[in-house]
């Protein structure tokens, strides 16, 4: 209570100063009020006036922000335009206040930011989703629904947010900061199903009284789109036993879909099933030894799908036990290592040229391997792949500026610049199956006693499709090797590469010249070369990073699911920028928009 003693009278001030006391720059003058201040310890009740004590100058809030406004707001100075208006709650209608402690309209520091009080301006949610650009207009009430749990706005507003931000979001700025959890290793989850498969397995093998050690086959975030399980058959009243792997699609129902999983496993199980026994059936016709032709892919025990139980299974030997190793993931391959991979991925595609040609009621199948990816696309795959091609032009820096155009161009379309790409009928009449995705966790290679590698084995056979030969080449090398690999070595490579397929062709009784000459090789480079980089942007940067950095695919998939476009485009922002900023995915990225524009493929 404070006493008026203006004109000698005395007056309880009860809802604010006196009446007839002016007011200058929003304090009080005059007596009973001494440079603008109230009399009494903080904190101070500003329903009556604005405050006073040491910490206070003229009516104003001293010290460094942030400020403890819950008594009221401050007047005067650097308020302005967005004042708060009425009693507490305040309306924040006209926009938040000014100011050294708001920055651009938005909440300051580090999060969880207290909005007690009231919702910052232009925030909204649409079924528990953030809707339109920053800053937020929560006016409408509080979201709905997933991902808000533990801390979900309750109430009318204004909200109560005293717990924390909603789950799996923080704010900076105004704008919704994604908490990408890490990859890690999940349980195994062992259903009936997979059991019953392994079980088929072991009986085929000759097993009778056996166990099952179950264990996982690979290290974290080595599976973008299976879960590999090591399992050891083992003969209980004898020493037999054999060790295989068992690829399962992930249990987690929102990343199968994301990902299309049930599509591309079934791709696998048939190529493994159908496409690689016709293709050694066919060379073993034509009396192709093992070390002339291809045969590099696994021993496959059991693969399948079942469509009622929406599962599958592969079950396949463990090339590991048989001295087989990847190529690290973290450096550029070799010139030794690829020679090996191109002469077998010649020897391939010639098996392909054959077949096409001497059995073509077989082989017409083939050509309805069409592109699961470019085949299921969505707003979410398509802002990735833009900023994925930004990255690339981010990589190249001051001095490209030609190069950089060039890169930025391909966002002007970029999916059906992939379409056209791998588009079979387009690469007619030169089209052939081909892996799909060749880089360097994807083949194994075994080596001599003295360390030279002698052979490669082709795994993850999930993405073949039909198309350009040159899809599976410009996808290794923008990928898996390096510039100065590129300009030392890639017309040796090429060269490689067509004289393997030659070879092959020739011995299936086909020919070259007709079929896929080196010229023709050279222009299917120029006209799909491009798919190459288009890759490298999205996949360099992942290949780069330790698995234990990678982000978590069930939550990504979960996100994914929401389709919030706001949410998505900072999180995919947030991941593209944590991927492509280290050293070596910049200049991978650099040198092969650079080389691809040299070679004429940009």
């Amino acid at each position: 209570m404070i006493e008026n003693e203006v004109n000698g009278t005395s007056e309880v001030i009860k809802n604010g100063p006196p009446s007839g006391i002016p007011f200058q720059n929003g304090k009080p003058s005059g007596p009973p009020f001494e440079n603008g201040k109230f009399p009494g310890p903080p904190p101070f009740d500003m329903s009556q006036g604005p405050p006073s004590g040491p910490q206070f100058e003229k009516g104003k809030f001293s010290g460094p922000p942030p400020f403890d406004m819950s008594r009221g707001p401050p007047s005067g100075p650097p308020f302005e335009k967005g004042n708060f208006s009425g009693p507490p709650p305040f309306d924040m209608s006209q926009g938040p206040p000014s100011g050294p402690q708001f920055e651009k309209g938005n909440f300051s520091g580090p999060p969880p930011f207290d909005m007690s009080r009231g919702p910052p301006k232009g925030f909204s949610f649409e079924n528990g989703n953030f809707s339109g650009p920053p800053p937020f207009d929560m006016s409408r009430g509080p979201p709905s629904g997933p991902p808000f749990e533990k801390g979900n706005f309750s109430g009318p507003p204004p909200f109560d947010m005293s717990q924390g931000p909603p789950k799996g979001l923080s704010f900076e700025n105004g704008k919704p900061q994604i908490e990408i959890p890490f990859a890690t290793q999940k349980e195994i989850v062992m259903t009936d199903y997979i059991r019953q498969s392994l079980d088929k397995v072991a009986t085929s093998e000759g097993f009778k009284n056996y166990t099952l050690d179950i264990d996982h086959g690979s290290s974290i975030g080595d599976g973008f789109v299976g879960i590999m399980l090591k399992v050891i058959i083992k003969e209980v009243d004898s020493d037999k036993c054999i060790k295989v792997l068992a690829k399962v699609p992930p249990p987690n129902k929102a990343r199968r879909e994301m990902m299309q999983l049930t599509s591309i496993f079934k791709r696998e199980v048939y190529i493994y099933n159908v496409l690689l026994p016709e293709f050694v059936e066919f060379q073993k016709e034509k009396k192709i030894p093992e070390s002339k032709g291809f045969y590099n892919f696994p021993k496959v025990y059991y693969a399948d799908f079942n469509d009622e139980l929406d599962d599958g299974i592969i079950v396949m030997e463990d090339l590991r036990d048989s001295g087989h190793r990847m190529w690290s993931k973290y450096e550029p391959i070799n010139l030794e290592h690829s020679k090996l991979l191109l002469t077998t991925l010649g020897r391939f595609h010639a098996v392909s040229f054959a077949m096409k040609a001497k059995k073509p009621e077989i082989f017409q199948k083939y050509k309805e391997l069409d592109d699961y990816m470019t085949n299921n696309t969505d707003e979410n795959f398509k802002g990735w792949m833009e900023q994925s091609i930004t990255g690339v032009a981010n990589s190249l820096g001051e001095g490209n500026e030609k190069v950089k155009a060039k890169v930025l161009k391909l966002n002007e379309d970029i999916i059906q610049i992939m379409k056209s790409c791998i588009d079979g009928a387009a690469a007619e009449p030169y089209a052939v199956v081909n892996h799909g995705d060749c880089w360097t966790n994807n083949y194994l290679y075994h080596y001599t006693k003295r360390g030279k590698p002698e052979n490669i084995v082709l795994i993850d056979w999930q993405i073949s499709r039909y198309c350009s030969p040159v899809i599976d080449l410009v996808y290794f090398f923008f990928i898996c090797t390096d510039s100065a690999l590129r300009l030392k070595h890639f017309d040796e490579l090429l060269g490689v590469y067509h004289s393997s397929l030659k070879e092959l062709l020739d011995h299936l009784g086909g020919d070259t010249v007709t079929q896929f000459p080196f010229t023709a090789l050279l222009r299917h480079l120029k006209k799909f070369g491009k798919f190459g980089v288009i890759m490298a942007a999205m996949v360099v940067p992942m290949l780069q990073m330790k698995n234990t950095e990678l982000m978590d695919m069930d939550f990504m998939a979960e996100k994914m699911k929401e389709a919030d476009p706001v949410v998505m485009e900072e999180m995919i922002k947030q991941y593209m920028e944590k991927n492509q900023t280290s050293t070596t995915s910049v200049n991978r990225l650099r040198e092969a928009a650079i080389d691809a524009v040299k070679y004429g493929y940009l």
